[in-house]
């Protein structure tokens, strides 16, 4: 709503999260559901689920609900306390139910008042790669009475949670072998061929196209690099795209394409 009583973005203190989505209840976005498949039984206790955005045009929205034990009449209303927490990069922490229009911000306090919590992050907010893993951590702030009536435990809780876009780990590549050659430059400058990297000699031999060049190249031990002055027809350059790989004692560079 958008009267003037209506309290701004959702969620705000006097339309509280507004109506069911039913669109985004029903549409094709990786989820996570945990529904009242865990239990605390001593305050302390966490439970944690890694993962990453899985649809970048979509924000991440976890929610954790849980039904109370009674609260007393003279005392405080919530008597088993939990705690809503997205980590990212291992670094960045966003807590429940703190909100700066639609989204939520970075750090604030625990929520001490309501059992229902949510954090609402924008994909741009979340860096790309491995960087952007992230872990929804639940956490029993205090678990001081029978939140699950009819089992043989006088403490405990359990809740329900829900992440909306969510994807697994991204996992980091795998790190090139130790000898492996690595060109991090290729420049064909006035008929000569520079090539710069790391981890090669002046014994590396020098693919282009998927040909082998059979020419002698001056190696830099300063710069470590390979250069070469010929023209592009045998060297075997395109117009275009050209992959350039270098081999010594038997490993491989990743290709370079250098592009005319």
């Amino acid at each position: 709503m958008t009267g003037e009583n209506a309290g701004g973005n959702l969620p705000a203190e006097r339309q509280g999260w507004g109506l069911v989505n039913l669109s985004r209840a029903f549409d094709d976005a990786k989820r996570v559901l945990i529904d009242q498949t865990q239990l605390f039984t001593e305050s302390g206790q966490t439970i944690e689920f890694a993962g990453s955005i899985a649809d970048r045009s979509r924000p991440l929205r976890v929610t954790l609900a849980w039904t109370d034990a009674p609260g007393s009449l003279i005392g405080p209303a919530i008597v088993n306390d939990l705690d809503l927490e997205i980590v990212v990069g291992g670094v960045t922490i966003y807590r429940g139910n703190n909100f700066a229009g639609s989204y939520s911000f970075e750090g604030g306090v625990e929520d001490r008042l309501n059992n229902v919590e949510s954090i609402y992050l924008s994909p741009d907010v979340i860096p790309t790669g491995v960087q952007g893993n992230f872990i929804i951590r639940v956490r029993a702030a205090n678990i001081a009475g029978n939140g699950v009536p009819g089992n043989d435990t006088f403490l405990d809780q359990d809740f329900a949670l829900d992440a909306y876009n969510i994807g697994p780990l991204i996992d980091p590549p795998p790190p090139p072998p130790p000898n492996q050659p690595v060109i991090s430059s290729v420049t064909y400058v006035k008929k000569t061929l520079t090539i710069t990297g790391q981890k090669f000699t002046a014994a590396a031999q020098v693919q282009i196209n998927g040909h082998q060049i059979d020419r002698l190249f001056d190696f830099d031990s300063s710069t470590t690099s390979l250069s070469l002055r010929l023209k592009r027809a045998k060297l075997k350059l395109n117009d275009g795209d050209n992959e350039i790989v270098l081999i010594e004692g038997g490993q491989v560079s990743a290709p370079f394409i250098l592009r005319l």
